[in-house]
């Protein structure tokens, strides 16, 4: 794993860490909702920041960092959940249309 890469996953968890000491049980409604946007999204694929506006339609509050989301993402790619199929652009107009990962449901 570069040192890139590693950087990029702490402060991810940091974020989530944040999210949870600002709103107790943060990650685990975000990753309840994460869980249901992928078993109701099918085998289309999706950027996290689908699952996020997802989250936050169904009344989830935004984390005070939106990194916390990629600690989900993580964890989720982690219990086999979702598998990562390439990249593609960002839609959100602040994140400029950069590079990000697009998911599946595994």
């Amino acid at each position: 794993m570069t040192i890139a890469k590693k950087l990029g996953d702490a402060g991810a968890a940091v974020a989530a860490q944040h999210a949870d000491a600002v709103s107790p049980g943060w990650t685990s409604a975000a990753l309840a909702l994460f869980n249901t946007f992928v078993r109701n999204h099918g085998s289309k694929p999706f950027l996290t920041e689908d699952v996020r506006a997802y989250a936050e339609r169904s009344g989830l509050a935004p984390p005070p960092d939106s990194r916390a989301w990629g600690a989900l993402a993580k964890t989720m790619r982690l219990k086999g959940r979702i598998r990562r199929i390439g990249y593609g652009s960002a839609r959100t107009p602040r994140s400029h249309a950069g590079p990000r990962t697009i998911w599946r449901a595994a």
